[in-house]
C-alpha cells in the first residue's frame, strides 16, 4: 500500500550545532564556512555509473520571515545567509545569500526572501540542515547593525522507506524557527525518486520583451506538495529589467528543481504592467519530461515573443564518496 512521506524537524542553536558539525564532519569535509563541492549536473554528459540514480530529495519552495517583536517594524532591510548542508558532502549549499551593501528589503506585504540556490539538489537520504544567519541593517554604519535570527532548523524522516511507493508528494512541511526579533518560516516538501533539472538558460527567440511589462517565471517538478505551490526562477515584475534587450537572454535567479522520475517539469511565464502591477499576459504550461542525463529544449509562447529554455538533467548520488570513486 501507497505511503505518504513524513518529515520531521529539529530546531538548534547555531553556536551549538557548530561545534557538532566540526567535531562530526570537519576532518572530512573542511571549515566550517566552505560550500558545496558538488555542482548540479555532474551527470548531464556523463556517462551514469551504476550507483547513481532517482534520489529523495528535499525541495525548498519559500522562505519568509514573520512574527516580529522586540519593537521590529516594517520594513526591514536584511542581508545574511541560508543554506542546506546534507549528506552529499556536508558543505553550504546556499539558497539565500546577500551583502551588506546588496541587502533585501522586507515588507509586511513581501516578507520573503529572495532565494537563489540551491546550487544542486538537496540529497534527503540523510538529515538535511538548513543553516539560517540573517543580520538586520542599521540606520547608518556597521556597527549599528543587529543580529536578527542565528538557527539552524534540522529535518529528518524515515530513511529506511526509501523503497516504500509513495502516494504523493504532498506533505507541504511550513516549519518555523524563532529569535527574540521575528521567526522564520521555511516552506519544504520530501520529493521520492528525484530526477534534478536544472534550467541552464532562457533567451527570447522570437519577437521582443516589451520594456514596459514585468516579467515572473514560475516551474513545478512534483505531483504537486501542493497544487499551487512553484519554484519562482524570476520574480522580476516591477523590479530591475531582467531581460536583456539586446541579445533576449532572460536573467534568472534560481536554476535547480527537483523532478519526479514519472512526472513532468512544468514551465509558465507571465507578463505584467510595471506600471498597475497587473498581469497582462501569461503563457500556456509547457511540460517537458525528465531524463536521466542529456538536455532538453521547451518553448513557452506569448502574443508579442518566444521564450526557449534550456533544461539539463541528471541523477544524483547520496555521498561526495560515489563520485570519487568514479573519479568525478
Amino acid at each position: 500500500m501507497a505511503m505518504e512521506m513524513e518529515i520531521s524537524t529539529e530546531e538548534q542553536d547555531l553556536a551549538s550545532y557548530r561545534r557538532e558539525w566540526e567535531s562530526s564532519y570537519g576532518a572530512e569535509s573542511g571549515s566550517f564556512e566552505s560550500y558545496a563541492s558538488v555542482r548540479a549536473m555532474i551527470f548531464t554528459c556523463k556517462p551514469i555509473p551504476v550507483h547513481a540514480g532517482p534520489e529523495t530529495c528535499l525541495q525548498i519552495f519559500s522562505v519568509e520571515v514573520t512574527e516580529l517583536s522586540g519593537g521590529l517594524q516594517w520594513p526591514l532591510e536584511v542581508y545574511g545567509m541560508v543554506a542546506t548542508r546534507d549528506s552529499v558532502d556536508h558543505n553550504r549549499n546556499v539558497i539565500f545569500r546577500r551583502r551588506r551593501d546588496a541587502s533585501l528589503v522586507l515588507t509586511q506585504q513581501d516578507p520573503f526572501l529572495k532565494l537563489t540556490g540551491p546550487s544542486r539538489a538537496v540529497v534527503f537520504a540523510g538529515p538535511v540542515d538548513v543553516e539560517v544567519q540573517l543580520k538586520l541593517k542599521g540606520t547608518t554604519t556597521e556597527r549599528q547593525d543587529i543580529d536578527l535570527i542565528s538557527k539552524v532548523l534540522v529535518y529528518g524522516r524515515d530513511f529506511g522507506s526509501d523503497n516504500i511507493a509513495v502516494s504523493s508528494n504532498r506533505h507541504l512541511a511550513r516549519t518555523t524557527c524563532s529569535s527574540s526579533l521575528c521567526s522564520l518560516k521555511v516552506a519544504a516538501a520530501p520529493v521520492a525518486r528525484v530526477i534534478e533539472a536544472t534550467v541552464i538558460s532562457a533567451e527570447v527567440t522570437k519577437g521582443r520583451w516589451p520594456k514596459t511589462l514585468g516579467i515572473r517565471i514560475v516551474v513545478s517538478g512534483t505531483g504537486g506538495a501542493d497544487d499551487d505551490e512553484g519554484i519562482l526562477l524570476l520574480d522580476a515584475r516591477d523590479a530591475a529589467f531582467r531581460v536583456d534587450l539586446a541579445d533576449g537572454i532572460i536573467g534568472l535567479t534560481r536554476h535547480v528543481v527537483c523532478v519526479e522520475e514519472g512526472g513532468r517539469l512544468k514551465l509558465c511565464i507571465e507578463a505584467y504592467s510595471k506600471r498597475t502591477g497587473c498581469m497582462y499576459e501569461k503563457s500556456g504550461v509547457t511540460e517537458l519530461m525528465p531524463k536521466r542525463s542529456s538536455a532538453t529544449i521547451g518553448v513557452c509562447k506569448l502574443a508579442f515573443c518566444t521564450v526557449e529554455f534550456v533544461v539539463g538533467w541528471s541523477c544524483l548520488v547520496p555521498k561526495v564518496g560515489d563520485l570519487m570513486r568514479y573519479g568525478i
